[in-house]
């Protein structure tokens, strides 16, 4: 909308600065929060603009929590898998002597519903490159013999050893760790953290004190 005035013999306009903009598909329905809807006809794929955040939504299909917005060798853009899982690991029996058990990871952030608690293990969504990283804390009390043993944390990919973390210490001491690497991993290979101990005789009782475990897409 505008109108004109007349003034000393100039002509001034004015114009509503509140107008929204449809187009495409349904181009006379327009989301009363927004200035710019672009709608495809594909139902429910539409770019569109909030009119009181400026916050741009690209929904084309391919978004989901926590993806990033990237392009193909044409400059089409699409929203790819960034981090998909984040969990932490409370205090937890490691097991005694050689425990090579599972660890118990709470997901923090897990959009593709891939954790498995009954199995302590994530399974890879589609195949591709994977960044994985852990930190946690081992603690032992031996209790007999040997007051000194090594111990930590192992990334397992479908069963098979692929980062292993050891330190050695006295008992009644923290022993932290942490590691990373990249991985290429068919869909469906199981990614597992495991507490990962020196077997000696005796009773030496594992701790896991705290852990934690990301795994981040990368192509």
């Amino acid at each position: 909308m505008f109108s004109f005035l007349f003034t000393s013999g100039m002509l001034l306009s004015t114009f509503d600065v509140s107008a929204q903009v449809k187009i495409g598909t349904n181009p006379t329905t327009i989301n009363a929060a927004n200035n710019l809807e672009v709608e495809a006809s594909t139902s429910g794929r539409k770019t569109s603009i909030d009119k009181t955040t400026g916050q741009v939504t690209i929904a084309d299909g391919t978004q989901k929590i926590g993806r990033v917005f990237t392009s193909d060798g044409n400059g089409g853009g699409s929203w790819q898998a960034g981090i998909v899982f984040a969990g932490y690991a409370p205090s937890q029996s490691g097991g005694q002597d050689n425990a090579a058990s599972g660890i118990n990871i709470i997901p923090d952030f897990d959009p593709e519903a891939a954790w498995d608690n009954a199995n302590s293990e994530y399974t890879i969504p589609e195949a591709g490159y994977y960044s994985i990283a852990f930190s946690g804390v081992q603690y032992f009390d031996d209790g007999y013999s040997t007051p000194i043993a090594t111990g930590g944390f192992t990334i397992l990919q479908s069963g098979v050893p692929i980062l292993v973390s050891l330190v050695t210490s006295p008992e009644l001491n923290d022993m932290p760790l942490g590691g990373a690497l990249a991985i290429k991993a068919a869909a469906g290979d199981k990614i597992k953290l495991v507490s990962t101990t020196g077997v000696y005789p005796g009773p030496q009782t594992w701790t896991v004190k705290k852990a934690a475990l990301a795994i981040i897409k990368l192509y």
